[in-house]
C-alpha cells in the first residue's frame, strides 16, 4: 500500500519546482516589460516616420505644422519624435491622411520595436 507521506512529499516537490520556474517565468516578463519600456521610450526621426508609417515629408510637415504627433527639434534640420507619442497618434487615428493603413504603419512601427528589443538584447549578452 501507498505511504501516504510519500505522496505529500512528492506533491510538494512538484509544486516546489513549479514555483521555482514561475519565478524564473515573472523574473524574465520583468525583464521583457523594462525592455520594451526602454524601446517605447525611442525616439524615431523623420527619415524612419516617413519610411516605417509610409508618408511623404509634406505629409510628416503637416503633421507638425498640426500638431498631430508630437515632435522636438535637436537642431534646425533635425527633429525627433517619440515612438510612443506617434504609436498613440496613429493607433488613436489623429494621424491619417487619404489613402493611409492605419493596420499597415503600426505593423511597421511594432516590428521596428520589436527590432529594437532584439538589438537590447543581443548587446546585453
Amino acid at each position: 500500500m501507498d505511504n501516504p507521506n510519500s505522496h505529500l512529499q512528492s506533491i510538494h516537490e512538484i509544486l516546489s519546482r513549479l514555483d521555482e520556474r514561475t519565478s524564473k517565468v515573472e523574473a524574465m516578463m520583468d525583464e521583457y516589460r523594462k525592455l520594451y519600456a526602454q524601446a517605447d521610450d525611442m525616439e524615431l526621426s523623420s527619415a524612419e516616420i516617413m519610411r516605417f508609417v509610409g508618408i511623404s515629408r509634406a505629409e510628416l510637415g503637416r503633421w507638425r505644422a498640426n500638431n498631430v504627433i508630437p515632435f522636438r527639434y535637436i537642431s534646425a534640420n533635425h527633429v525627433a519624435y517619440p515612438f510612443k507619442g506617434v504609436y498613440a497618434a496613429i493607433k488613436s487615428g489623429r494621424a491619417t491622411f487619404r489613402g493611409f493603413r492605419k493596420i499597415e504603419a503600426l505593423h511597421q512601427l511594432e516590428a521596428f520595436r520589436e527590432g529594437a528589443v532584439k538589438n537590447i538584447l543581443e548587446n546585453k549578452e
